[in-house]
């Protein structure tokens, strides 16, 4: 049970897992050209991406790759999981909220 709690967590917020694992894959792709001393222009270029001969990896590092970037973007996913889950703040509540705190 507590080993599918992972998958269910990013279940519940699949638009923002895909939304945010756009930039951690794209940023990784420049750490990994600038390493490799290679050109970074075609990341940053239009669709269709050409990326230079030779590029790319075997698919034991790209499922490393995967389990990190996973690794990467579960924290946040599981925040706003968390944050979806808990009850609205009504804009009275907010109001009651800072008319305390002001005295």
């Amino acid at each position: 049970m507590a080993l599918r709690r992972p998958f269910v967590r990013l279940g519940r917020v699949p638009l923002f897992f895909f939304i945010l694992h756009w930039p951690v894959v794209h940023g990784l792709a420049i750490v990994v050209s600038a390493t490799r001393g290679e050109s970074l222009e075609w990341l940053f270029s239009d669709t269709p991406f050409q990326p230079p001969p030779g590029y790319g990896f075997g698919l034991p590092v790209v499922y490393l790759i995967w389990i990190g970037v996973v690794a990467v973007v579960y924290p946040p996913c599981a925040w706003f999981a968390r944050y979806k889950s808990s009850p609205p703040v009504r804009m009275a509540q907010l109001y009651l909220i800072s008319a305390h705190s002001g005295e």
